[in-house]
């Protein structure tokens, strides 16, 4: 009975195991002693003779197989399964299929694909015996110094008694699961004067040197690390827009010795995961994968129940958002608030000067990057109010959340006469959406510096966020393209001019800063509920109220919740009238500027190429 608990216990049958010889007694199992029946595939024990008495199941523990040893059952398996016995009738006069049972041909099969490739040679030398050629036929065709044959063969099978008994190729091949003319199989391992049999897998190697002279090509544009999809950075590069794939061939073709196909360029560019600036071509990246689920699972959104599949309920809840978050935006733009103002702001895409299209030398060296977030009005109120562009480029500071917050603090000090201020944004994570810049903002509203009573900032679903700071983009580029910057004072120019209503606000190093109150994660744990950025979709700051009031929804009537993201020390310390925000910031005194390498090579590639006049720039560009 102990053991038939313990072959229940493995899974077993039990039927099988009574078959056994008796007297066979039950020992501990180890894990060398657990194994995998050939037939059924589930584990089963082996017996030991140590012990009659009865073994608690709790002291049989069987070693967990590892992902490598259950692949290796696997393919085994599959072959095992791919070489089962070919019963084909034998009609040689050994008469192999009356001395060979088909019991016999079973085990044998089971029994030589059980083993490993080296025991499975091992099975054949011991079954196949190489002998001198009795009797030669020969052919008027043939020449006799060069005999094709030599040698012959002698094939055996072991039956269930343990004897060897001769039979023929054929039966011996089809037994071992090959047809009767795959005999290289057999000879390879037992004629040394046959090349032996070596595996190639895996031991092919591609030459990759067109595409490395490819890629080498592409990374002499310098692909740069662009604001957008965050989720990508810094993996996601971008080249900027006055460069396409089809003039990168042309010129790889032309500066190369080597001859690739477009379609082979373009894939390594998709490879490397750079893409080229286009305006107005982002796509939901979750609508594209839940596309891909119902049509892989046959689903629809709009008539899934609910409950049934998660991902179709997160892209119906994404959807609702999506379609929640741009009716409140088409409705703040449709009434006009006296002493209000609803704005939508983005950072434009990655811009490099000088912008010398056709001009292999510049495009190849590593340009200025010039930035610009733009603070657009929506709807009805660009009729009144125009569009605010700060600018500035990387020798003046960089592109961090604390340039963002500069900006932010610059805005809303230009607007400094409103009561209310509504900001639109994108859930660009790093920079206009953070922590630090909730704090700084409410500091900021709550300082005696702007009049502002209320600000609200709103937020887009993610991949739906197409706004009026982007279509300001749009016309930047299109202006761009017809007046070329090559000056850091050209690119204010293009910006100035690229609508009717602009104000271009220069960002100096003077007007950069670093806010010395940050959240720690420390006081976000303490805040009950806990808020998560993610979550996050409406932010309400309201002069006089130092807590951080916020909603998962963008809509007015949704439930507002509160908490504190200064500690106890802070928040005395910012309550207090005698407190002055210039306090709270560590302005930056000078440019960061560019290494010295680079503003050479800059210099080497611009200045034989530009006027006389626009040189003084780059000659004053400030260095690190």
């Amino acid at each position: 009975m102990a053991g038939l608990k313990l072959i229940a216990a493995y899974g077993g049958s039990s039927e099988e195991e009574e078959e056994e010889p008796s007297g066979s007694g039950f020992g501990i199992v180890t894990v060398s002693e657990c194994h995998s029946d050939e037939r059924t595939g589930r584990p089963r024990t082996e017996t030991i003779t140590d012990s009659d008495d009865d073994i608690p199941l709790s002291l049989v523990r069987a070693r967990k197989r590892t992902k490598k040893e259950q692949r290796a059952e696997l393919i085994a398996k599959r072959r095992r399964l791919q070489h089962t016995v070919k019963n084909n009738d034998c009609s040689c006069p050994n008469k192999c299929g009356v001395k060979i049972s088909k019991d016999d041909r079973t085990e044998e099969n089971l029994r030589f694909w059980k083993l490993t490739e080296a025991e499975q040679d091992a099975f054949i030398r011991s079954t196949v015996r190489l002998v001198p050629l009795m009797r030669r036929n020969k052919s008027k065709f043939m020449d006799d110094e060069s005999p094709k044959k030599n040698h012959s063969y002698k094939f055996s099978l072991q039956t269930a008694a343990g004897d060897l008994l001769p039979v023929c190729r054929k039966f011996y091949l089809n037994t071992l699961g090959y047809s009767q003319d795959c005999g290289n199989i057999v000879y390879r391992r037992i004629n040394t004067e046959l090349a032996p049999r070596t595996l190639k897998r895996g031991r092919y190697s591609r030459s990759t040197d067109k595409r490395d002279a490819v890629r080498n090509h592409i990374l002499t544009y310098k692909p740069t690390v662009s604001h957008y999809r965050r989720k990508h950075a810094p993996q996601r590069l971008y080249l900027p827009s006055d460069l396409s794939e089809k003039a990168m061939h042309a010129d790889f073709l032309q500066s190369q010795n080597l001859t690739v196909s477009y379609e082979f360029y373009c894939r390594n560019v998709r490879d490397m995961n750079i893409a080229l600036v286009k305006l107005g071509h982002e796509q939901c990246e979750s609508c594209v994968h839940a596309d891909l689920h119902q049509k892989e699972m046959k689903h629809e959104t709009s008539t899934n129940p609910a409950g049934e599949c998660t991902i179709c309920d997160d892209h119906r809840n994404h959807l609702l958002h999506a379609k929640t978050s741009r009716v409140a935006y088409r409705e703040d733009g449709e009434k006009i608030i006296p002493k209000s103002v609803v704005l939508s702001a983005d950072l434009q895409k990655v811009i490099q000067l000088p912008r010398l299209e056709g001009l292999k030398s510049v495009v190849f060296s590593s340009r200025l990057l010039a930035y610009n977030e733009t603070f657009a009005p929506v709807g009805l109120y660009a009729r009144k109010l125009p569009t605010l562009a700060c600018v500035w480029h990387e020798a003046t500071s960089g592109r961090s959340a604390n340039e963002l917050i500069s900006c932010f603090h610059r805005v809303l000090s230009h607007y400094s006469d409103m009561e209310s201020v509504t900001i639109w944004l994108d859930n660009c994570s790093s920079q206009n959406k953070n922590w630090n810049l909730f704090l700084h903002l409410i500091l900021l509203i709550n300082s005696s510096k702007i009049q502002v009573k209320e600000l609200i900032l709103k937020f887009f679903e993610s991949g739906h966020t197409f706004m009026s700071a982007d279509s300001f983009h749009a016309a930047v580029e299109g202006r761009m393209k017809k007046s070329p910057p090559i000056t850091f004072h050209d690119f204010e120019e293009v910006v100035a001019t690229a609508k009717r209503q602009v104000d271009v606000l220069t960002m100096d190093a003077k007007h950069f800063f670093a806010p010395k109150f940050t959240v720690t994660p420390y006081m976000l744990s303490k805040c009950r509920p806990r808020p998560y950025i993610e979550q996050i979709r409406r932010v309400v700051i309201k002069k006089g109220n130092f807590m951080f009031v916020y909603s998962d929804t963008v809509q007015s009537e949704g439930e507002l919740k509160a908490c504190s993201l200064f500690s106890k020390k802070n928040q005395k310390l910012v309550s207090e009238h005698s407190f002055d925000l210039e306090t709270a910031l560590s302005r930056q005194k000078e440019p960061v500027g560019i290494t010295p390498e680079r503003k050479k090579a800059l210099l080497k590639a611009v200045l034989p190429l530009v006027e006389r006049e626009k040189q003084k720039f780059w000659k004053n560009v400030s260095e690190k």
